[in-house]
């Protein structure tokens, strides 16, 4: 995407994190409070959860939580001065578990998995273990990077053929992805390819990750936090710091952040409601706009909700100590509330904006955007648009000679217009350097792009391959020079 960071780094004295001199204090999610010099934690436990229109005065017990295989703990209502169900309890060790129930109407008691800043595997939380010290920082965000959009389980596929992919899930519950990585040298050689950047997804979601479906990835049942497949907190911890180390730093992928993958587990947000319910407690009823994959949306119009979704986000991006962040489906994000009174989409964007603004002025939003970059909500408050300006300008270098009115020059009409937006922009722009979406055959790409029919499948070189055989068939390429016309081709492309 953007040009290299200078090789050669310097290796950095220890640091301290900014999460560790100031810690982030969420007040809507349950989090930690207190680390002790035995691995012992305080936590603090916050559960919201809307009263549904039929129930009555809540009462304590009404919410509880279980640590480990011992006894429930009732917590308190919410008050006026706090819409949290709230409990307080010391000295619990990492790596204990923490399951959540309610009691509906009727009565009956319900488990629920409620968003915390904990870890956890499905509907059951764990205490995560933050006592990792850092020995290296971030990446400076100074200038033009190059970055890559992948998945750590493919980077292992891809690397010494394969032998340290995982096979099984059951395998990454004993060894997960970021312990095999850094049994590995692959920071270093991305960093010799010219990478200052991954762009990965990190959240909870349905995918096996050792099978290489990254569509699967995109399907989440958290905000945002580390899926159990990649590792817990400190292995993730480690993880980037070896990544720090080769002057690479991690871009999350937060495309799902404002929406969820249905019914993934008992106890899922959106199963909360009672048959027959007058309002949802979590689920907008009325999101309509690029709404596929099985998803639903978070009710934005409710503001300790989205508090809860912003607290997610930040207490993330001040743990990892995150650079820059990845929103994906700002599109939809907005679009759901285009028809309404009040955009509360917006909202959500205006009010995560300003809490980074507090709590970690240092991290830049890269949107992705299509239809409403010009909004002006998004003009104020996202930092580096992931727009479709390189769209336009890869889709013509790579076209296929039959498809262009000379064979060896691209249409400069299409060019030269999407390279002047890209330049006059007053944002800071991400550029693609490949047809992304079009590399994984889709219905719905298809549907959505179909000026381009001759992508879908084919990645960046494969597509350049085809560009030089058909050159070859119209004799305007020898045969003995195919391989290095599409090396030429791709280095252009991403530079």
């Amino acid at each position: 995407m953007w040009s290299r960071y200078p090789s050669g780094m310097q290796t950095q004295a220890p640091v301290q994190s900014r999460s560790e001199s100031a810690p982030y204090r969420p007040t809507h999610l349950t989090h930690i409070t207190q680390i002790y010099d035995d691995g012992r934690v305080d936590l603090a436990i916050r559960v919201y959860l809307p009263q549904d229109a039929k129930a009555r005065t809540p009462k304590p017990g009404d919410v509880r939580v279980k640590l480990g295989p011992w006894r429930w703990h009732d917590l308190q209502p919410p008050t006026p001065e706090n819409p949290c169900w709230s409990l307080d309890l010391n000295r619990t060790k990492p790596g204990t578990a923490l399951r959540f129930q309610f009691r509906d109407p009727q009565g009956k008691r319900r488990t629920f998995a409620p968003l915390t800043d904990l870890e956890r595997v499905y509907q059951v939380f764990y205490v995560p273990d933050l006592s990792y010290t850092w020995k290296q920082d971030p990446p400076p965000f100074y200038r033009a990077k190059v970055l890559m959009e992948t998945t750590l389980e493919g980077l292992l596929a891809g690397y010494e053929g394969g032998v340290f992919a995982p096979r099984s899930r059951e395998e990454l519950f004993i060894d997960p992805i970021t312990r095999q990585i850094l049994r590995t040298d692959i920071p270093n050689h991305l960093a010799e390819l010219g990478i200052d950047q991954l762009m990965v997804t990190t959240s909870s979601a349905v995918a096996d990750r050792s099978y290489l479906n990254p569509r699967f990835n995109y399907l989440t049942f958290d905000v945002a936090d580390i899926d159990w497949q990649l590792g817990h907190s400190i292995d993730f911890m480690g993880f980037l710091d070896q990544l720090y180390g080769s002057g690479i730093s991690l871009v999350p992928d937060l495309t799902s952040f404002a929406h969820q993958v249905r019914t993934p587990f008992d106890g899922s947000l959106d199963q909360v409601d009672e048959e027959g319910a007058t309002e949802k407690r979590f689920v907008d009823d009325e999101a309509y706009e690029l709404r596929d994959f099985g998803t639903w949306m978070f009710k934005l119009e409710d503001p300790h909700l989205r508090r809860q979704i912003i607290e997610r986000i930040v207490s993330f991006v001040r743990r990892y100590r995150i650079r820059v962040v990845r929103l994906g489906y700002l599109d939809g994000v907005l679009m759901q509330y285009s028809r309404r009174e009040t955009n509360y989409g917006e909202s959500l964007i205006r009010e995560l904006r300003s809490e980074l603004r507090r709590e970690a002025p240092e991290t830049l939003i890269l949107g992705e955007v299509f239809q409403t970059q010009d909004n002006d909500v998004l003009q104020d408050y996202v930092d580096i648009f992931y727009s479709p300006s390189g769209f336009s300008i890869l889709e013509e270098i790579c076209r296929p000679p039959e498809f262009r009115t000379y064979p060896l020059i691209p249409e400069f009409d299409r060019l030269i217009p999407a390279l002047q937006r890209a330049i006059t922009s007053q944002h800071q722009r991400a550029v693609y350097a490949q047809l992304h979406d079009e590399i994984c055959p889709d219905n719905y790409v298809c549907e959505d792009r179909p000026e381009t029919p001759w992508a879908y499948g084919g990645n960046p070189a494969e597509l350049f391959r085809i560009q030089g055989e058909k050159l070859i068939e119209r004799g305007l390429l020898p045969r003995e020079d195919l391989l290095d016309y599409v090396r030429r081709s791709v280095r252009s492309t991403e530079a």
